[in-house]
């Protein structure tokens, strides 16, 4: 009987898509896709329910307030029909024309859930994707021009798509010829490189013919919930069945959230103390492009399903990952393999950690390492900070780079141990309604010298922290913007208890509220700004919220209770800013530093790369002379022998960190200052005397 339905449920979306797409190239190839097992897909009863129910979540509940007009559902459709193809090489111009006539359609979708539309949209992008993969194939029982003058653009994010089959081939053509060579790059021969594209376009077109219902629906969804913000989501029962595992942490695996970008895995996030942010060797916005077996083997995942890539990559504590990287785009990108074990990871295993640093006058500096905001950091943190003054610290850096946030009360509860009472954050909800998060014990476990490292994906609780020791004046804030994270999020299944569906109906993250700072002024969009700026290690106009489509704005709202301590002023910021600017000046660290944020502004102004083979060649052997440069250097700081190629490199090397010993090296300068300067005097185990500030 089922199988009776889904025939015709196939019937009507054949139906559907040839209505949708009037050109018959489309159509033909849906029909022919469907004969060699590509499903045309339908809305199932239980996704119109769980349709219905994110739209009154969203209309009703989110901090954002919208109206399901047309002019919300142009955006909606335009930012699904971007979501399916950011590339601009799937669809062709007259699809998303013929789409947009037709976009009375998807306020109809908004409204009442008539999913059909949404439904013959991705039908229509499956088949185009199968015909385009059919096409690449085809090309490589060619031959390729590797003399080429032509460019890849492989940033069209700005760029119309093909107008005609003309400019639709040539586009492939580019791009296919491109993959080609950077698989020549990586020590392929020609006819190697073009075997091994080949398996991966056929990959392809074996993970397209897997695609089901979910990814429709889930697509469809998200593009709604992207118009909303950046932190609302819809996850289909299997997302979030693994978001779930992910939130309990039981899953063993290197600690990475990964995400498909572009048919590629893409690492979006690394577990703070997880296995492969303690290797060293993925970074964010990493490809992991094949994963080799404990035999040999290996597998391509691009083009993969996420949830089918994730069986590679995870694996049982103790176990190795051996993942080939691919770092970079355009002619600046490099190849490498990692290898990573296992581990399992739990937040408890994620714990705060001190250490005594030396600095550059031979100064004791403590030094606490705070991966996450966990249940009873605060506790850690102070037991550190007893342990680290008995040892004779003269000041202290608490390290938050790369802690994307956790418990709110966390970050309360541990920016109390550094001063007396007052407001640490305020939160406004949906209904303007604004509450303070606040330190009400009067002791203070640390009173002496205190700098904050933060750098780009330091992010919400981690930003409450830091914007409170800025804004009460009581430390030094060092190293790079912040992410800009300052909204609240809040999970709901969409399951009720009286559902008698088959499946589950799913899970929706959306924003219900928003942090503020003890001055007013919300975290969220700009960060928390440095008092003193290293040069970014990250692209900042690629990573962070301002970078976020349609993330929520920056905004203010009147003071809450707080001390201004006086302990860090502009005269102080001054003076330490002008002997950190002579350290650095000729810091190796500080130097390669800013030699790589130039580079990344060059390449990030590059939208294309060359198709000669030879010039693309000779880019990656420059980039990979500088980077060899780099590793020999801090070699040599370490006290190891030089290497001669990058391979050889020691997985297991632990370089400087030159951003953390600066870190150290001001905090020493500001201990001095305490010695030295009136302002000194505020180094007190109490705010007494101290200004107060309060909204009137």
């Amino acid at each position: 009987m089922r199988e009776s339905r889904k025939t015709v449920l196939n019937v009507l979306a054949a139906g559907l898509l040839a209505a949708l797409v009037p050109f018959p190239s489309a159509a033909s190839a849906a029909e022919d896709s469907d004969a060699k097992g590509l499903k045309l897909l339908q809305a199932e009863p239980q996704q119109i329910v769980a349709c219905k129910r994110v739209r009154n979540f969203y209309t009703g509940s989110h901090l954002r307030v919208i109206r399901l007009d047309q002019e919300f559902a142009d955006k909606v459709l335009n930012r699904y029909i971007d979501t399916l193809d950011s590339s601009r090489m799937i669809f062709l111009r007259s699809d998303v024309e013929g789409f947009r006539k037709r976009s009375s359609d998807m306020l109809s979708l908004l409204d009442d859930c008539s999913l059909g539309f949404g439904f013959g949209i991705y039908n229509t992008y499956t088949a185009r994707r199968l015909e385009r993969y059919r096409y690449a194939i085809s090309l490589l029982d060619g031959k390729f021009d590797l003399s080429s003058k032509e460019r890849y653009v492989f940033d069209r994010s700005k760029s119309e798509w093909p107008a005609d089959r003309n400019e639709y081939d040539r586009l492939w053509r580019n791009r296919v010829q491109y993959e080609l060579e950077l698989l020549m790059l990586d020590g392929n021969d020609e006819k190697k490189a073009a075997d091994l594209l080949r398996r991966r376009y056929k990959n392809y077109i074996s993970f397209l013919s897997q695609v089901n219902d979910d990814d429709a629906f889930s697509a469809i969804e998200n593009a709604f919930s992207a118009e909303m913000d950046p932190h609302t989501n819809y996850m289909a029962p299997k997302a979030a069945e693994e978001f779930k595992n992910e939130m309990n942490l039981k899953l063993e695996g290197i600690g990475a959230t990964l995400t498909i970008k572009d048919e590629y895995v893409t690492v979006i996030k690394l577990v703070p103390g997880g296995p492969a942010e303690k290797s060293g060797q993925l970074a964010v916005n990493d490809r992991i492009v094949a994963a080799k077996d404990d035999h040999g083997k290996v597998t391509d995942l691009v083009g993969m399903r996420i949830d089918m890539a994730v069986t590679y990559i995870r694996g049982a504590k103790g176990s190795h990952a051996r993942l080939q990287i691919q770092r970079g785009t355009g002619s600046g990108s490099r190849t490498f393999w990692a290898d990573i074990v296992r581990d399992e990871i739990r937040l408890e295993d994620q714990a705060a950690k001190g250490s005594v640093k030396t600095s550059y006058d031979g100064r004791k500096i403590g030094v606490i390492k705070i991966p996450s905001f966990y249940t009873n950091l605060h506790s850690d943190v102070k037991k550190e900070i007893d342990s680290l003054k008995s040892q004779g610290i003269e000041g202290l850096v608490i390290d938050l780079r790369n802690n994307g946030g956790g418990l709110l009360t966390e970050a309360t509860l541990t920016s109390g141990l550094f001063f007396s009472t007052g407001d640490v954050v305020q939160i406004a909800d949906v209904n303007h309604r604004i509450e303070s998060e606040a330190d009400t014990d009067p002791a203070i476990q640390y009173a002496g010298p205190l700098t904050v490292l933060i750098n780009r994906f330091s992010a919400s609780a981690s930003e409450i922290f830091a914007a409170a020791m800025a804004d009460y004046g009581r430390g030094i804030i060092v190293g790079e913007n912040s992410f800009g994270k300052g909204t609240v999020q809040q999970s709901r299944a969409l399951d009720r208890i009286y559902d008698l569906y088959d499946r589950d109906l799913g899970s929706i993250t959306f924003t219900i509220g928003k942090f503020y700072r003890v001055n007013g002024g919300s975290t969220q969009n700009r960060g928390v700004k440095p008092d003193i700026a290293f040069p970014p290690k990250v692209d900042p106009a690629l990573v962070g919220e301002s970078e976020l489509p349609n993330a929520l704005e920056w905004d203010q709202i009147r003071a809450g209770n707080y001390h201004d301590l006086g302990m860090i002023t502009p005269e102080i910021i001054s003076a330490l800013s002008k002997k950190h600017d002579a350290r650095s000046e000729n810091d190796q660290e500080f130097i390669f530093a800013r030699k790589d944020f130039a580079n990344m502004q060059k390449l990030a102004e590059e939208k294309s790369a060359p198709l000669d083979f030879a010039e693309l060649k000779k880019i990656r052997a420059e980039s990979e002379v500088w980077e060899l440069e780099k590793a020999n250097a801090r070699l040599k700081v370490i006290g190891k022998p030089a290497i001669k190629k990058l391979s050889d490199l020691p997985l297991d090397t632990e370089m400087p960190d030159g951003y953390l010993d600066e870190a150290v090296n001001i905090t020493s300068d500001l201990a001095s200052l305490e010695k030295t300067d009136a302002a000194g005097r505020a180094y007190s185990a109490s705010p007494a005397g101290a200004a107060s500030k309060k909204a009137e």
